[in-house]
């Protein structure tokens, strides 16, 4: 083989290795420059491996994408408040009680909390769930089932409501206006609600 040919495969190997940027990554960027380096160019930073495809290195250091290795989910409301939908509107309140955070629960030990929830363009699906129900409809890459239906993080959050059932608010396309389907175990209900 000439050295043209070793030199050209090199540049194909270089160029087809996924290059990131921070605009790739998402909300949650996270500094793994002291992370441990593998034969693969993988890197571990606090037990979780970030392959070369999940993070990207510029002047100031390593970052991983935690998203795309972690499983992550918008918080609806600010920690000090909770979900109230009772008005027919998707809104925040502050707290009568502290509440247990979701991520206490054993399953979700490696959930990231991402603030700010989503906002809906099309419709507005609301789920009253016990934490277990909701544990038991994410999978392992962070997506949520409900109705046959797979919400990626982008498209939903989470808000306790007690220390054993949450709210889900997610986003779904189609149609014109805003639905609020309040689902609980084996029930549901549907009402239109304002936009906000």
């Amino acid at each position: 083989m000439s050295p043209m040919s070793c030199a050209l495969i090199f540049l194909c190997l270089l160029s087809a290795k996924s290059v990131l940027s921070i605009d790739d990554c998402g909300e949650v960027i996270v500094d793994i420059s002291k992370g441990t380096n593998s034969a693969n160019d993988d890197i571990i930073f606090q037990d979780v491996t970030y392959t070369s495809s999940d993070y990207f290195s510029n002047s100031s250091g390593k970052f991983g994408c935690a998203c795309k290795v972690l499983r992550c989910v918008h918080d609806c409301c600010q920690s000090n408040q909770m979900l109230d939908t009772s008005s027919g509107t998707v809104t925040c309140v502050s707290s009568r009680n502290n509440i247990t955070q979701i991520n206490d629960h054993p399953a979700l030990f490696n959930i990231i909390r991402v603030p700010n929830r989503p906002v809906c363009r099309n419709h507005t699906l609301v789920f009253n769930l016990t934490t277990d129900q909701y544990v038991s409809q994410l999978n392992t890459k962070g997506y949520l089932t409900i109705m046959e239906t797979d919400f990626h993080y982008s498209n939903y959050c989470v808000s306790p409501q007690s220390s054993d059932s949450v709210q889900v608010v997610a986003c779904y396309s189609g149609g014109n206006g805003i639905d609020l389907i309040v689902a609980g175990t084996g029930m549901s209900k549907k009402k239109r609600i304002q936009n906000n």
